[in-house]
């Protein structure tokens, strides 16, 4: 997370975020995150925090079990004006609890967010996010 997109300080709400989402207008940016109504604009991930997720997930589903509720890299909903990306969320229940709905920020079991260049943003801003909660 390293920059807000222009928004006129307008503050979003998650579902207004994910119907521009749906809309086609982050194409240029396909990984942005919700914050506290304020849209914001993910950097590329480099090798070394690909290969960390990928590891963590697929220790994840071991732990947890086919078809659990395990996403990577996809956006969560938290609250009305809050929908972070984080690198892996675990859910309670199964995937398919969740076909056609959004998890409750309830159902939330583990987040993880693999720091590298974005560190210090990512404890400012995101964690008290996440861990709120839980």
């Amino acid at each position: 997370m390293v920059r807000a997109l222009p928004s006129n300080l307008k503050s979003w709400s998650f579902d207004q975020f994910m119907a521009l989402a749906e809309s086609g207008l982050f194409k240029e940016q396909p990984h942005v995150e919700l914050i506290d109504g304020q849209i914001y604009d993910k950097i590329s991930q480099n090798h070394p925090h690909f290969y960390i997720v990928a590891i963590v997930t697929d220790a994840l589903k071991a732990v947890f079990g086919l078809g659990s509720a395990i996403s990577s890299q996809s956006t969560v909903r938290l609250g009305p004006k809050d929908g972070p990306e984080p690198d892996i969320a675990v859910f309670r229940g199964k995937m398919r609890d969740y076909a056609r709905g959004w998890p409750d920020p309830g159902d939330m079991v583990l987040v993880v967010e693999v720091g590298d260049s974005t560190v210090q943003e990512d404890i400012r801003f995101k964690a008290p996010l996440l861990i709120g909660p839980g």
